[in-house]
């Protein structure tokens, strides 16, 4: 096991810290200079934070871009630089909602996964048979 190291700890904050803090930051600059209070929009958002729906609709969406996240890190683990996943993750979207209203949710499932498996397919073919390089195929 290894030993607990507050360094590694303090880097691995810092930076999403750091991030926020820039968002923050030019945010309000581009708030302030179209001539817009800049903190009735986090006074919004804070407020809106507050309602379970919200609340359910972040956690919902989240969950999608964390597993989304999940994969991108094992191709990066690979050598590989996946940055068509979201192409793949709507293609597998309007798949699963076409046969979702056709045929029933389970139906929908089932289409949304075939979907997203085309997308990855097209991407794998694209890049393997016809030699491009992945990251472009994949924001293409």
């Amino acid at each position: 096991m290894k030993k607990f190291d507050k360094d590694r700890l303090i880097l691995g904050l810092a930076g999403p810290a750091l991030a926020l803090v820039v968002a923050l930051a030019l945010t309000t600059v581009v708030l302030l200079a179209s001539g817009r209070n800049p903190f009735e929009p986090y006074r919004i958002m804070f407020e809106s934070a507050s309602y379970v729906d919200v609340q359910v609709l972040i956690f919902n969406q989240a969950g999608t871009y964390y597993l989304a996240a999940l994969a991108v890190a094992v191709g990066f683990r690979m050598n590989l630089f996946n940055i068509g996943l979201e192409g793949m993750m709507i293609l597998g979207t309007w798949f699963g909602a076409w046969a979702g209203f056709q045929w029933g949710p389970w139906m929908g499932v089932l289409f949304g996964i075939l979907g997203g498996c085309l997308g990855g397919l097209l991407h794998a073919v694209i890049t393997v048979t016809f030699g491009v390089n992945h990251i472009v195929s994949g924001v293409a």
